[in-house]
């Protein structure tokens, strides 16, 4: 995968701009607030080296953004007992506003009375964007046809879509500029980006005023830079690297040729930088070497240490001969790179060999096929940990796979309980530390229904509920129930359970039920049952349900019951 900062290469760009600090006008230098702010705060602490009451608080110099809206994040009000760190407080929170240049806050005494004041410089309101180097998509011709073929070859991203993401984000004439939302804007004008494969893409430059303007620019790759090969040829790590010079980087390309290198059997770790300079961005690959061998010495043969998950049987027929002599450490690699290509192919993606030591002639290495030493779980603040290793499906001394990867991120989201998780696994001393990091959803119930009067049945209404991971067990219930509706005058429900992290089955369920049904003129069918049923895993993604329920029915209003019904499902 490849690394966040480059994936972000122009979300950092976003950042170095730092939106508060280095925004200029034209024609005029970078905002001296922070100076101002600093000075003041001393002022204050003079003023207020001890606690006081605040009898008045007042912002001045607004003009279109409300009080009310300013004076919600103050965090104490008229009346309260404060220091100046809590006004230093306040006044922070106003700047992290996005509306204000500046917020000086000031401490005064007016008729006995003191006063907390806010004077707050405004960015200007919104009149005119404009957009440098964002291409506009303009259909040549007239008439269907001519607009679908100019949209086949429109620009990936236009000035109309840069425009709508940031009106999404209230950045729009009429609006006061605002640098928090602005920059929230920018960071999803450059994931637009990257998600139409473009990676090298900048924000060069915005420019506040009446007239924003703001610059992107869609940097060409010079060239690709390697660094850290010591033994391995570079026309060897070139050949891995897919990314053409002299056009703007695919995000595609770049994620391939990290893959392949990362992948391969000559490094055990890649990162990826860049330089800009003014004509494009140099591509720089931190690269390094796995060392087998660190000084050329005569080895006749290598003998591998380790293959347990794959049988040594159907690995050592794949180890190259070495040539006769002193051999380097790139000889070594390139006699197991079939090896590690094997291994990958099976899908052991953490796969990494390590020397044990030169002796007679014979190198031992040892492979290292991905075993887990442990799991950290992150982020679930209401699922309970041991919920979330069972669902996973690994544990310390699994071999980690891609196949088991892939699942076991699946079963977390198919349990409905996280917007994302995120696996993470990193070799250390101990073995594959493997870092499981969960969002999770801040709702998971739901309630709803509806109630009326019927002059034929009475009440009539239906309810609704339904709550999930209760106590952060992976345990649901739900429960439906209506009354009167469908022109029966009796109750039907449903009670249900679900269970997902049980010791040995990946789900229970079980469903109370009961059902009426109108028969002919006034009959009616009422049924009462329930089911169980229970979830074996037997593969990644098969599972083995089992399933069993058991109803009887009653025919209204005769009162005669029906014999009951049992079946087993598979």
């Amino acid at each position: 995968m490849l690394p966040g900062n480059f994936a972000l290469l122009g979300e950092e760009q976003v950042r170095r701009l730092s939106l508060l600090k280095q925004i200029r006008s034209r024609g005029s230098r970078p905002s001296l607030g922070t100076v101002f702010l600093a000075a003041l705060f001393l002022a204050i602490v003079a003023l207020g080296q001890e606690p006081f009451t605040v009898d008045r608080i007042e912002v001045v110099g607004n003009r279109n953004v409300p009080t009310q809206e300013i004076l919600a994040v103050v965090p104490f009000r008229a009346g309260d007992t404060v220091d100046a760190a809590a006004v230093r407080a306040a006044a922070q929170a106003i700047q992290e506003l996005g509306y204000f240049v500046r917020v000086e806050p000031q401490l005064n005494v007016e008729e006995g009375q003191v006063v907390v004041a806010f004077t707050v410089v405004e960015y200007p309101l919104i009149e005119e964007i404009t957009l440098l180097g964002v291409p506009r998509f303009e259909p040549q011709g007239r008439g269907l046809i001519a607009y679908f073929l100019s949209w086949l070859s429109a620009p990936p991203v236009t000035q109309r879509r840069v425009l709508d993401i940031l009106k999404e984000n209230d950045i729009a004439p009429g609006k006061v500029l605002n640098t928090v939302k602005l920059e929230q804007a920018l960071q999803e004008v450059l994931k637009e980006y990257q998600e139409r494969d473009l990676a090298t893409v900048q924000v060069a430059q915005v420019l506040p005023g009446s007239e924003l303007v703001i610059e992107i620019q869609e940097l060409p790759v010079l060239g690709h830079r390697l660094e850290g090969l010591v033994t391995v040829p570079e026309e060897v790590a070139r050949e891995l690297i897919s990314v053409p010079t002299g056009e703007v980087g695919r995000l595609s390309q770049i994620q391939a040729s990290h893959r392949r290198l990362a992948s391969s059997v000559y490094f055990s770790r890649v990162e990826l930088d860049w330089q800009l300079e003014p004509e494009g961005v140099w591509l720089i690959w931190n690269l390094t070497e796995r060392m087998l061998l660190p000084q050329p010495q005569p080895v006749s043969r290598l003998e591998l240490v380790g293959c347990q998950a794959i049988s040594p049987e159907r690995v050592l027929p794949l180890v190259g001969d070495l040539p006769p002599g002193p051999v380097d450490n790139f000889q070594v690699l390139q006699a197991l790179a079939e090896v590690n290509d094997y291994y990958r192919r099976e899908g052991f993606f953490m796969l990494d060999f390590q020397p044990l030591g030169l002796e007679d002639g014979v190198l031992r290495v040892q492979v290292l096929e991905g075993e887990i030493a442990e799991i950290v779980v992150h982020g679930n603040t209401v699922t309970q940990e041991r919920v979330i290793q069972r669902v996973l499906g690994l544990a310390p001394g699994d071999v980690l796979t891609q196949a088991k990867f892939l699942a076991a991120r699946q079963a977390l989201m198919s349990l409905g309980y996280f917007s994302d998780v995120v696996l993470t696994p990193e070799w250390e001393e101990a073995g594959v530390v493997l870092t499981v990091e969960v969002n999770e959803l801040d709702k998971l119930g739901r309630i709803g229904g509806s109630v009326g009067l019927s002059p034929e049945g009475g009440l009539v209404g239906n309810l609704e509920y339904a709550q999930k991971n209760i106590f952060g067990t992976a345990q649901d219930v739900s429960l439906t129930y209506s009354q009167g509706l469908g022109g029966a005058a009796t109750a039907t429900w449903n009670l249900g359970y679900t269970a997902h992290a049980f010791p040995v089955y990946d789900r229970v369920e079980v469903n109370l039920y009961r059902r009426q049904e109108a028969q002919q003129e006034e009959a009616s069918k009422v049924t009462w049952g329930g089911e169980v049923g229970l979830s074996y895993p037997l593969a990644h993604y098969l599972d083995l349900e089992v399933g069993l329920s058991h109803e009887q029915s009653q025919l209204l209003p005769e009162g005669e019951w029906l014999p009951p019904r049992t079946a087993l499902t598979l």
